[in-house]
């Protein structure tokens, strides 16, 4: 009795297993592309609340008054003294232009700054970190 052995695959095996991995990576490579898309505007928000507390306690601990301008995807700040600084951002919009002050207690005159995150409305509480 005599056996062929074969070794390896067939053509047509190789193409129905290209197909199935083709097909199941266009099936995952959209969800994968979004929620980096996701994770990448919840980077840019937590930088955005980093800057803006930091801004307070700054204008808390040095006694200085502070001015935010937000308008589009710029914030910009403005310490009494004629320093400042700018934040760009590319996930987050602001709309409509907003301008507050902090003063020299680190509190706010507004509550929130509102903006647009992917698409969504969302809010940053301005002085939420007196609270804390």
């Amino acid at each position: 009795m005599r056996r062929d052995h074969r070794l390896g695959f067939t053509l047509v095996e190789l193409l129905i297993v290209l197909t199935i991995v083709g097909l199941t990576a266009s099936l995952v490579a959209p969800l994968g592309a979004k929620q980096f898309e996701k994770a990448r505007a919840q980077e840019e928000w937590l930088t955005l609340r980093r800057t803006v507390d930091g801004l307070a306690f700054r204008a808390f601990a040095l006694g200085r008054e502070t001015e935010l301008h937000a308008k589009g995807s710029l914030l910009e700040w403005r310490f009494a003294d004629g320093q400042g600084g700018k934040l760009e951002l590319s996930r987050i919009f602001f709309d409509p232009e907003q301008t507050t002050f902090i003063d020299r207690n680190g509190y706010a005159d507004r509550d929130h700054l509102q903006m647009r995150m992917a698409g969504a409305p969302r809010e940053l509480s301005l002085n939420h970190w007196l609270q804390q």
